[in-house]
């Protein structure tokens, strides 16, 4: 049961982090080459359990791919993708 617990809190924590990534990119806030940027070199990236949240973790190099496929099919709504319109 405890592991069980675990496994859960810890696939919630990674869940959440790819929540927050997803609406600062959705929210226009990183663009898709940033949020890569801030995923891949943010030292918390190392300690999520990513395979718990679906991805290969056991190979970096595939790992990186798929987080980077992963962010490049985030949509951005078409009101975020206009930064500067002036009339």
């Amino acid at each position: 049961m405890f592991v069980a617990k675990v496994k859960q809190h810890l696939q919630q924590e990674c869940e959440d982090f790819m929540h927050e990534v997803e609406e600062s990119i959705k929210k226009g806030e990183l663009t898709h080459t940033e949020a890569f940027a801030y995923v891949w070199e943010n030292p918390k990236h190392k300690d999520l359990s990513w395979d718990l949240c679906g991805f290969d973790s056991d190979n970096w190099e595939v790992l990186k791919s798929d987080i980077l496929s992963w962010i490049e099919s985030i949509e951005v709504p078409w009101w975020n993708k206009i930064k500067d319109v002036r009339f």
